[in-house]
């Protein structure tokens, strides 16, 4: 068996931040994805934050590998631990969490905590996309001209 004394439980503390992060990340882009269906924005979600998760999850256990070489005892429990979270939060994210997404996963505005927060931070996406520009020049004389141009998506298509 292993016993779990003080440092263990200290290490302890940090898997639930380790197993929710790639979770949290794949709901958000979830969350922000503007498809109606839920299979589409599951995909939008697993292509946006998929690769992150991939990538972060194989830098972790790379480094949970490399303590697993350690000759302090603490280090190599501290890598099997983070070694098993790192996986099971994968598996999890990759593999359970979508699928449950499938199912019953917000559409919508539903679940968008954005529109709650600030009513600034909705975006509106009805209509055409409008491009703002905005340039900022000082003169000699020491004032600053500040020149903004609205234009539609369309117009900023023809130009280029």
């Amino acid at each position: 068996g292993w016993t779990l004394g003080m440092i263990e439980c200290i290490a302890l503390v940090m898997v639930p931040g380790l197993s929710v992060d790639f979770t949290a990340h794949l709901a958000e882009s979830y969350n922000q994805a503007h498809y109606d269906n839920r299979e589409h924005r599951v995909i939008h979600a697993l292509e946006h934050s998929g690769i992150s998760i991939v990538s972060g999850s194989m830098s972790t256990s790379l480094a949970a590998l490399c303590l697993l070489n350690c000759k302090i005892v603490f280090f190599q429990r501290f890598g099997i631990l983070l070694l098993f979270t790192i996986g099971f939060a994968v598996v999890f994210s990759l593999g359970f969490f979508p699928s449950v997404m499938c199912l019953i996963g917000p559409t919508g505005s539903q679940g968008d905590w954005h529109k709650y927060l600030s009513p600034l931070l909705q975006l509106d996406f009805e209509g055409a996309k409008v491009l703002r520009i905005k340039a900022t020049k000082k003169l000699r004389d020491g004032r600053t001209v500040v020149v903004t141009r609205i234009r539609s998506a369309n117009e900023a298509g023809r130009e280029s």
